[in-house]
């Protein structure tokens, strides 16, 4: 139960498939829900219907303006103003050298201020370690950070459902048709044959970036953090290492600190 003194926030991961959200009473998280995207404006008839009043929305978009359009005008009726957050060069002890710094999607942004906190508690021998954060979802993104939270660079892969749909438009003997495979070491059907592929990249990917952050570093490859999320997780969790780290919900995570942080304007 909330107080009549308690601030409620509602974030906001606007993706390009699924929008997640959040409600957090203060500084604590009390319900998640997530849709496919093309359901926003059904939101204040289904999922929204019984929201509390709200004193914030925050919300970290990458969907493109049709979505945020319809999020805007269901927060207009209820007379709260959407905060949509921005990359900026620095923000929550996170530096961003991207260029230009608002060239960093929104979602990544915010992911990588939550995994920045996370990051602050991981004090190994009086020196932190360097992360790499990797999102599985409609594209594979790897992002990674220093020590001293600077964002030094990433890659951007395209996902499951974008190989398989630019394979079948790129060739004439394959098709959507052909079922979702399966992972294989030795594969010898079509289909499980672009799974394990995408799966070998990831995977392969992961240990490379692992291994150029520990010689940057001069830390061992078991001293880099990689956490990883997305959608698309559950489809090569068994072939994860146990020392990877499963997040749920950085991108949430990261809007609420920048919020009551104070250094969002």
């Amino acid at each position: 139960m909330s107080s009549p003194h308690s601030l409620i926030t509602l974030a906001l991961d606007v993706g390009n498939t699924r929008l997640k959200w959040g409600v957090a009473v203060d500084r604590s998280w009390r319900s998640f829900g997530a849709i496919p995207v093309n359901e926003i404006a059904l939101l204040p008839e289904t999922h929204w219907k019984n929201l509390p009043k709200l004193h914030h929305v925050i919300g970290a978009n990458v969907a493109g303006a049709v979505p945020k359009a319809q999020l805007d005008a269901i927060f207009l009726r209820q007379a709260v103003t959407p905060r949509w957050l921005t990359a900026t060069q620095s923000l929550c002890g996170i530096k961003n050298h991207c260029v230009p710094p608002q060239s960093l999607g929104a979602d990544r942004f915010a992911a990588l201020i939550a995994l920045r906190q996370k990051q602050l508690q991981m004090k190994r021998q009086n020196r932190l370690p360097p992360i790499l954060h990797v999102t599985l979802g409609t594209a594979i993104v790897f992002d990674a950070i220093s020590p001293t939270g600077e964002l030094v660079g990433g890659i951007i892969l395209p996902g499951f459902c974008a190989i398989r749909q630019g394979l079948a438009a790129s060739t004439s003997a394959l098709s959507l048709d052909i079922p979702v495979g399966n992972y294989s070491e030795f594969p010898l059907q079509t289909n499980n044959a672009i799974f394990t592929g995408v799966a070998d990249a990831v995977l392969g990917a992961m240990d490379r970036w692992r291994k150029k952050l520990a010689t940057r570093y001069g830390v061992d490859e078991s001293e880099v953090v990689v956490f990883v999320d997305g959608g698309d997780v559950d489809k090569i969790k068994p072939l994860l290492s146990a020392a990877l780290v499963l997040e749920n919900n950085p991108v949430l995570e990261g809007l609420l600190f920048a919020l009551n942080s104070g250094e969002w304007y």
